[in-house]
C-alpha cells in the first residue's frame, strides 16, 4: 500500500514538471519573473545587467522579493567608467554585489508599508547589507528616491528608483581598478594624428 501511495504521488509530480527547453516553460518563467523589461522599458538595463550578473535565476525565482530597480535613467547618470567596469566579464561578482543590495527577500509594497504607520523601515539587502526605506511623503531608500511605486508582479513588488545604490565595498574595489579607453576612442585618436 505504502509503494503504491508513493508511486502515485511520484508520478503526480512527474507531471506537474515542466521541461525547461519547452515553451511552457519559459513561458511559466517569464510569468514569475519580477518585472521584464517587455513590461515596463524603464528596466531595460537593469534586466541586461541581471542577466549579465548571472541573476535571472534569481528575480524570476518563486521566492517573494522587492526589487528596488534603478530605472535607466539611472544607470545613465553613472559615469562610462564605473559602468563599463562592472559591465566587465572578469567583474560579475561586482555586478552581481551591486544588483543584489537592491533586491530584499519579502513583498514590501508602500501601501502596505504605510498602512502600518510606521516612517522608516530597515530591510534587509539580500547582499547582507541593510536598506532603510522611508515610507513618508516622499519615498526614499538609501539615498535614492522611488520614481514609481508598487508594481506588481508575480513573486513580489518592484520600485523604481532615480539613482544606483553601489555599496562602500564595491566602490573601493572600483576606484582601484585601471580604467580602460573604449576601442573607438583609440581609433579616433590614431586618426588624428594622422593629420
Amino acid at each position: 500500500m505504502f509503494v503504491r501511495s508513493m508511486l502515485s504521488r511520484l508520478a503526480f509530480v512527474m507531471a506537474a514538471l515542466v521541461v525547461p527547453d519547452s515553451p511552457a516553460f519559459a513561458a511559466k518563467q517569464e510569468k514569475a519573473e519580477v518585472v521584464t523589461a517587455r513590461q515596463h522599458p524603464d528596466l531595460q538595463k537593469f534586466h541586461e545587467l541581471a542577466r549579465i550578473a548571472g541573476l535571472k535565476s534569481t528575480l524570476a525565482g518563486k521566492r517573494r522579493l522587492t526589487a528596488f530597480a534603478p530605472s535607466n535613467g539611472a544607470f545613465a547618470k553613472l559615469p562610462a567608467a564605473t559602468l563599463d567596469k562592472l559591465s566587465r566579464p572578469g567583474n560579475k561578482a561586482l555586478l552581481s554585489a551591486v544588483l543584489r543590495h537592491h533586491l530584499v527577500a519579502g513583498n514590501y509594497s508602500w501601501s502596505r508599508l504605510k498602512r502600518a504607520k510606521i516612517a522608516v523601515y530597515e530591510l534587509p539587502a539580500s547582499d547582507g547589507s541593510r536598506l532603510k526605506m522611508d515610507v513618508r511623503s516622499e519615498v526614499s531608500v538609501g539615498d535614492a528616491t522611488v520614481i514609481q511605486r508598487d508594481l506588481k508582479a508575480a513573486n513580489g513588488v518592484v520600485h523604481i528608483i532615480n539613482e544606483v545604490m553601489i555599496p562602500n565595498h564595491v566602490k573601493a574595489r572600483l576606484a582601484s581598478m585601471p580604467e580602460i579607453m573604449a576601442p573607438k576612442a583609440k581609433v579616433a585618436s590614431k586618426k588624428s594624428n594622422r593629420s
